[in-house]
């Protein structure tokens, strides 16, 4: 019995192990040929504002530039408390806090 369910583990983490592969291979199938600049946009909301941010630098440090080079956070809905937390969050990070209204002025900007 414990010979099948150890069985049965391994054979779940080679599966997983194996698609993990074939992402990262249809990954770099598809970056070949020029570079492309990438950007990552997300809504900052009031109550979740610093886990989204959180979040997403985990996602780009993981991934690394292939996931994005830079991430634009927009600050409409937040109040001046939270919008000093996220800052003092992403001091240290790729993350540009922007108003809803200068969005295309920083996409122009970065690339």
């Amino acid at each position: 019995m414990i010979k099948t369910v150890l069985t049965i583990i391994v054979i779940l983490f080679a599966v997983l192990g194996l698609s993990e592969f074939l992402h990262s291979l249809r990954l770099a199938c598809f970056s070949l040929g020029p570079k492309r600049k990438t950007a990552t946009v997300i809504v900052l909301d009031e109550d979740r504002a610093v886990e989204q941010l959180s979040y997403v630098i985990s996602q780009s440090c993981w991934f690394g530039p292939q996931y994005s080079e830079c991430i634009i956070a927009v600050t409409d809905s937040l109040s001046e408390e939270t919008l000093r937390d996220c800052r003092e969050y992403t001091k240290t990070s790729n993350v540009i806090l922007v108003p809803n209204e200068y969005i295309s002025n920083v996409i122009n900007a970065v690339f």
